[in-house]
This record gives structure tokens, sequence and C-alpha cells, in this order.
């Protein structure tokens, strides 16, 4: 069972990431969308970060993942 610093945790970064998608979809600059919303472009990324960072730790894939690739050549 989740402890409630756990859960305020959670629900802070469900908030940052529906503020990220937000302004993404806005269609505004991160600039302009952060001084309408009297945020910081510093917090904005910051939060960001984390947010990307709890994805991947959700979807538990390594940062850098190498895909091995063949190629073939065909005459023409």
């Amino acid at each position: 069972m989740p402890t409630i610093r756990e859960v305020k945790t959670e629900l802070r970064h469900r908030k940052w990431a529906e503020q990220i998608q937000e302004c993404q979809s806005s269609g505004m600059t991160v600039t302009a969308w952060c001084k309408e919303k009297g945020i910081s472009q510093h917090t904005y990324y910051s939060r960001l970060n984390v947010v990307r960072k709890e994805l991947l730790k959700r979807a538990e894939l390594p940062l850098q993942q190498i895909v091995p690739l063949s190629v073939s050549q065909s005459v023409t």
C-alpha cells in the first residue's frame, strides 16, 4: 500500500504532466506559456525532466537501448 508521501508525489507529477501537455498543445512557445502561467522556464524544464524520468522508470526502459539493425543492398 502506498504511503501518503508517495500518493502526494504521484498527484504532483500528474499535475505537472498535465501542465506540460497543456503547454505542448497550446501552440505557444514555452517562454510565452510560462509567462502566461506565472511559471519560470527553469521550473517548467525541471518538471519536464522529472516527468520524463518517471515515465522511463515506469516503462522500465534503459535510458539508451541499442537495437541491432541489418542492412541489405539491392543492385538495380
